[in-house]
């Protein structure tokens, strides 16, 4: 499942890892947690019943939710989908669980190391390293958007100050929508977000950076400059074996996610991400 700002999306996969079911509805930004899980479920029981599909041997179920992990939303998440459905249960941001959904069906598939970085409403990012994703020390690594392109920007919600998101943000409102950037807007974007993702690689030695949202669909007025700053920021040994792709999933990205996270964890994992979200 992916509980998002705008979009509640549900996909279910049978035992040889298809999908065999998947569908999504609109919802307001200001919707409640609790409505959101209902029409979650009232989703499922929709797909199911059309599909004949039977959730008698359900393995898992992962969960992708707006914000940070732990929070009181997951909380309220894990407590009300638990009892519902009785199965290992997997919260996670969905931006993040996007980023395993990249690396295992879309433009990262058969990479070892992939970097996610979202432009959307919100700008978010994740890691996959070796399969698995990187959760990080309180559940927060690969939070791209918080890390700042201004330092004498406007404070963010985070305490920090002019942080990609917030101007990304702002950008866009200035301008009225994601549509109506102008070239040379995209191009500092680009720009910035290049020196980000150069910070970030620099780190981790990524093989594959794959980058997604909304502002993608500027193609290559976003990229050609975006890979010159990611190039001119990075260490030689880091951009020698980088490519960057634009992401190949769409709206159930994060619901694909939840999918690999429920088969690319033990157990004793499930039971981690369930007292971190208590």
């Amino acid at each position: 499942m992916d509980l998002g700002h705008r979009r509640i999306q549900v996909t279910v996969a049978n035992v040889a890892h298809e999908i065999v079911a998947t569908e999504g509805i609109a919802c307001a930004e200001r919707t409640p947690w609790a409505r959101r899980v209902q029409l979650a479920v009232e989703l499922v029981d929709e797909l199911t019943t059309r599909g004949e599909i039977s959730l008698t041997s359900l393995a898992g179920l992962g969960v992708g939710i707006v914000g940070p992990v732990p929070s009181e939303r997951a909380g309220l998440v894990r407590e009300a989908l638990g009892a519902r459905f009785g199965v290992r249960l997997f919260v996670d941001n969905n931006t993040r669980l996007a980023a395993l959904a990249e690396a295992t069906w879309g433009a990262g598939t058969g990479a070892e190391s992939v970097l996610y970085l979202r432009l959307s409403y919100g700008v978010g990012g994740g890691l996959v390293l070796g399969g698995r994703l990187l959760a990080g020390a309180g559940g927060a690594a690969g939070e791209l958007g918080h890390i700042s392109v201004d330092r004498d920007g406007p404070p963010c919600s985070c305490g920090g100050r002019g942080c990609l998101e917030l101007y990304l943000s702002n950008l866009v409102d200035a301008h009225g929508g994601f549509d109506n950037l102008s070239r040379s807007a995209i191009t500092d974007v680009a720009t910035r977000v290049g020196e980000v993702l150069a910070s970030a690689c620099n780190t981790v030695n990524p093989e594959v950076v794959v980058v997604g949202g909304e502002l993608t669909g500027a193609g290559e007025e976003l990229f050609r400059p975006l890979r010159a700053a990611l190039r001119g920021y990075t260490h030689t040994q880091v951009h020698r074996s980088l490519r960057v792709a634009q992401a190949e999933l769409g709206y159930d990205a994060a619901a694909r996610g939840g999918i690999a996270l429920v088969l690319t964890n033990p157990p004793e994992e499930a039971e981690w991400r369930r007292t971190s979200c208590s």
